[in-house]
């Protein structure tokens, strides 16, 4: 994938690394306001959704939980808030 082979993307023809650099930067400048922006842009609502999948999921204290596309890894804590007493998450 990183081959030099000029792409077409919203800004203009550029090679996968340069693209992969610029969504590299725009991932870096959002980051640390992520789960602010998520707050304001759904009103809360995606709290109430990841409450939802933690009770959904029935995970309970002991059991190990893998979450694969953890993002900021805040629904990854609240996993290991419900399993912390015995088990363990990644």
């Amino acid at each position: 994938m990183s081959e030099d082979r000029p792409r077409t993307s919203g800004s203009g023809a550029s090679t996968e690394d340069e693209k992969a650099a610029q969504v590299e930067r725009v991932f870096s400048s959002v980051a640390p306001r992520y789960d602010l922006m998520n707050d304001v842009l759904s009103g809360g609502l995606h709290r109430l959704w990841k409450a939802f999948t933690i009770r959904q999921s029935g995970v309970r204290p002991g059991m190990r939980v893998l979450d694969v596309a953890a993002g900021t890894g805040d629904l990854g804590r609240a996993f290991v808030r419900e399993v912390d007493r015995m088990g363990w998450s990644c």
